[in-house]
């Protein structure tokens, strides 16, 4: 037979085939267990991105990098005035 238990939060009993209070909505006879291991695989993906985030940055350093010498900048041709014909 089960044993009759008032719901832990606000103390209404509830039915016997009921698993959640129906005034407040506490698990009242589920036991609700905090959820474990979820450490383990945010650490991989935090690894994940970091790596990915080096390799980006590797690869535009690599990309934009530009070791040849600039060469000196040739003078500008000297331009002839214009000549103007005198009317007649």
């Amino acid at each position: 037979m089960t044993a009759v238990t008032a719901c832990p939060r606000c103390g209404t009993t509830p039915a016997p085939e009921q698993a959640w209070c129906l005034s407040c909505g506490l698990a009242a006879r589920t036991m609700l267990v905090p959820a474990r291991g979820w450490r383990r695989p945010l650490a991989a993906a935090a690894a994940v991105a970091a790596i990915a985030l080096v390799a980006l940055v590797l690869a535009f350093v690599l990309l934009t990098r530009n070791d040849n010498p600039v060469p000196p900048a040739a003078a500008p041709a000297a331009v002839a005035p214009a000549t103007t014909t005198p009317a007649p």
